[in-house]
């Protein structure tokens, strides 16, 4: 729910900026250099003097050769790509040594985040243990792993799906034809060495998505070039048409559902009759529920009243495992992809059952980054006497994300006296 924001932040930013010198300052090879590693040796020619039946037999035998030379340059260009995107800290040292004086400064920050709160040390290790085992295609692993978080109902410690975090790790944007072509030749090598690999269907319907979103643009209906809307609908077919043809094996998972709502939506049909299935499975996955409140954000022609009513419905069907805690959840949502600081002024959200949700959730997750979220909420809502007794239980660091800033941290413990001007 939360690690959307997350992923602004980390070694992430570092690494994107180190990908880009490296290209910049790189200098081109040498063409007779010896050190080029993706050369590929040099394929024998068929010799002369053989029988047809002996040419066609040295043929094919060279065409398969050239294909695994082939493959092979393909895997090296891929590992360095990796290397590239996600440097190490010798490599830092080594080339940049500012950026890591950098990298070391805020991992002993995150070093004392991390200490108050085992939510942030997961979201930091979880996804680059994930991106990791891909680089070195790991599938074995990667497979084993998210089944054991999916299977298990795993979560971090403020709530969330461990299995929905890796799977959101290995995504990848596909903004060309030939990056989405890249990234799906190694999505099928994984079904081919593991043919009933769950994890590697999904991440191939969400390419075919990623494809159609990054043809059609993030912006209003409005701002689509009219060429565009073809290419789209029809890639987020293809999505579809995959995921019905291997329901078998990835409703299993229930990042299926959440995904196949998403998917509807974007096709503008109507995904009550996969959620109400998904119910039937996974009754308390939170994704599950925070696609369906998409659909129903005025961007979408729903309404305030709307979300109000599903949120309650949410709760009821929660009750057993959440408390009240649902309510909490799904307006924290809301407020993080649309509202941010108007949620009190632009929905129904009611404060006093999201504060009672607030204590169910901090009840059962009692980690820094629910209870510094709460605050943040209380502060919004003007609740002075809730931030007072919660921030005599907040650590520092702040955790910044949770309150939009550090200034707005520091503002809002000024309110109730922790901090002086």
């Amino acid at each position: 729910m939360q690690g959307r924001r997350l992923a602004r932040t980390g070694l992430l930013g570092v690494s994107l900026a180190l990908a880009w010198a490296m290209s910049a300052h790189a200098e081109p090879p040498s063409a007779t250099s010896s050190s080029n590693t993706s050369v590929a040796p040099a394929v024998p020619s068929i010799p002369a003097g053989l029988t047809r039946e002996q040419q066609i037999a040295a043929q094919k035998a060279l065409i398969a050769e050239r294909k695994a030379l082939g493959r092979a340059q393909f895997e090296q260009r891929m590992k360095e790509l990796e290397r590239r995107r996600n440097p190490t800290l010798e490599d830092l040292r080594e080339f940049y040594p500012a950026d890591y004086e950098r990298e070391i400064k805020r991992q002993q920050h995150l070093a004392a985040v991390f200490k108050n709160s085992p939510e942030m040390e997961i979201r930091q290790q979880l996804p680059a243990r994930a991106r990791k085992l891909f680089a070195a295609r790991d599938f074995a692993e990667l497979d084993r792993v998210y089944d054991d978080y999916a299977l298990q109902s795993e979560r971090t410690p403020s709530g969330l799906w461990k299995s929905g975090m890796w799977l959101a790790a290995l995504r990848a944007a596909a903004k060309s034809d030939e990056a989405y072509v890249a990234r799906d030749e190694l999505l099928q090598q994984w079904l081919r060495e593991r043919p009933q690999s769950a994890l590697a269907r999904l991440l191939r319907a969400d390419l075919m998505v990623a494809r159609a979103w990054a043809i059609r643009g993030n912006g209003y209906a409005a701002s689509v070039e009219e060429r565009n809307w073809r290419p789209f609908f029809d890639w987020l077919g293809r999505a579809q048409d995959y995921l019905d043809a291997e329901k078998a094996i990835v409703a299993a998972r229930p990042e299926y559902y959440e995904q196949a709502i998403d998917l509807l939506r974007a096709r503008q049909k109507s995904p009550f009759a996969i959620f109400d299935e998904g119910l039937e499975k996974f009754p308390a996955y939170y994704p599950m529920y925070f696609a369906m409140l998409q659909s129903l954000l005025p961007k979408w022609h729903g309404s305030a009243e709307q979300i109000e009513h599903f949120t309650s419905e949410a709760v009821a069907r929660t009750q057993k495992t959440e408390g009240r805690g649902m309510y909490a959840r799904m307006y924290w949502y809301v407020s993080q992809i649309e509202y941010e600081g108007e949620l009190f002024a632009d929905t129904r959200a009611n404060w006093d059952r999201m504060r009672a949700g607030f204590e169910d959730v901090i009840a059962r997750y009692p980690d820094q980054w629910n209870l510094q979220n709460y605050a943040s909420f209380a502060c919004d809502a003007n609740d002075e006497e809730t931030l007072k007794k919660l921030f005599e239980r907040i650590r520092e660091p702040s955790l910044d994300e949770a309150w939009r800033s550090h200034e707005r941290y520091l503002a809002c413990g000024r309110r109730v006296g922790k901090f002086k001007d």
